[in-house]
């Protein structure tokens, strides 16, 4: 683990709520000890980025061809992807955070349908793992996150307009918030909910490939407030 900064311990006592509803906030510190169960969870992977347009205001990369995943049989699609480079990793592990995080954003393939299906009725969105129910069939947001270590050995990619989809092995699984704040819709609290999948084992990628115009900086650790903590097996 290329760790460099060490996180304390957070508090649990805030709640967060948008429209209404309750949601924990994203990024955590992902621990060992804190893993609930242990799951099996299989994606499959569809199609590969071959071309994206970077928007340089909210340094998001949108996909433009379709790649696509499934996931107990759900079908998303990718949106874009966004890197956070600026001030290491969103997320820790075990309290250590990385040089980077890259977040690759999924959405359900038939998302527009089912928003006519579920016009007005709000906690369609509502992330249940919170609670320990069932997670909720209608997830908007689906989110993969991989773990960066800058390196120099590695060899370069030629643009990361095309940084590839890296599916990770092993992963910590999550109902959370994006990390950075949607421009509507979501109350003073706007920050949507997600359902995140984060790998454990870091990918390598060159250093100075990363500079200010194409990265997000970080939020701050969020409280792990007692939710449920997957991880597969």
């Amino acid at each position: 683990m290329s760790a460099t900064t060490l996180v304390g311990h957070q508090s649990c006592e805030s709640s967060h709520r948008a429209t209404g509803i309750l949601y924990y906030q994203s990024p955590i510190n992902l621990k060992e000890s804190d893993i609930t169960f242990r799951v099996l969870q299989n994606i499959k992977v569809t199609g590969k980025i071959r071309k994206t347009r970077f928007d340089p205001e909210h340094k998001n990369y949108f996909v433009l061809n379709n790649v696509f995943i499934e996931v107990h049989g759900r079908t998303y699609k990718l949106i874009q992807y966004h890197f956070h480079a600026l001030e290491l990793s969103e997320h820790a592990i075990n309290g250590e955070k990385f040089d980077a995080e890259v977040h690759y954003v999924f959405e359900p393939e038939n998302k527009e349908l089912k928003h006519q299906e579920t016009k007005g009725n709000h906690p369609h969105f509502c992330s249940c793992l919170c609670d320990g129910r069932s997670h909720s069939e209608e997830e908007d947001v689906f989110v993969i996150g991989r773990f960066i270590t800058f390196t120099k050995k590695c060899t370069k990619l030629a643009d990361l307009k095309k940084f590839p989809l890296r599916i990770p092995r092993d992963y910590f699984i999550y109902d959370g918030t994006l990390s950075t704040e949607a421009s509507s819709g979501h109350g003073s609290n706007n920050f949507p909910p997600v359902r995140w999948n984060i790998g454990g084992k870091p990918i390598k990628v060159d250093r100075d490939q990363f500079r200010a115009f194409n990265s997000k900086p970080s939020r701050k650790l969020q409280p792990i407030d007692n939710r449920l903590v997957l991880h597969t097996c």
